[in-house]
């Protein structure tokens, strides 16, 4: 497994510069995308950069806006990729698609050509009727944490993490 965290300025330096916490498993790569006006894309493309799509079966695009996803969802996601073989697998909670998204690695070549204009997301469309929506039991995929009284006004219990 690796992890490439990429950030914008101008908490990206502050990052860089920061000691990693304790225990953390994996520690991650952390890029600074120094053109972040470009879109979330080109932030995604900064992380795929030199990934070759044969190393692994695929890749989490998680926003760290969406903290309090499950680790058993993302379980839950590897396993459909696995079976199914889909090119995207995407969480769904009250009929509502969240994050993160799961795509095939072999995916990697699209996303590096996709529009900036459009993101990630067009390629989600174009490979549309293959995308696996898997019904999951965590609100965490569809909480998007933009301040922090969003961050107080939901707390999941502990005890499914």
């Amino acid at each position: 497994a690796e992890v490439r965290l990429v950030f914008a300025p101008p908490h990206g330096e502050e990052i860089l510069a920061s000691e990693p916490p304790e225990g953390l498993p994996l520690l991650p790569e952390v890029i600074v995308n120094p053109h972040p006006e470009r879109g979330m894309l080109s932030s995604l493309q900064l992380a795929l950069t030199g990934i070759d799509p044969s190393d692994y079966l695929g890749f989490l695009l998680w926003p760290v806006d969406y903290p309090w996803v499950e680790a058993n969802t993302v379980r839950s996601l590897e396993g459909a990729l696995r079976k199914s073989g889909a090119p995207v697998v995407v969480p769904l909670h009250d009929e509502r698609r969240g994050h993160p998204v799961l795509f095939r690695s072999d995916l990697i070549p699209e996303l590096m050509g996709a529009p900036l204009t459009l993101g990630a997301r067009s390629v989600v469309w174009r490979h549309g009727e293959e995308l696996i929506a898997l019904p999951v039991e965590d609100p965490g995929v569809l909480q998007d944490v933009d301040t922090p009284e969003d961050l107080d006004s939901f707390r999941p219990s502990s005890s499914s993490r």
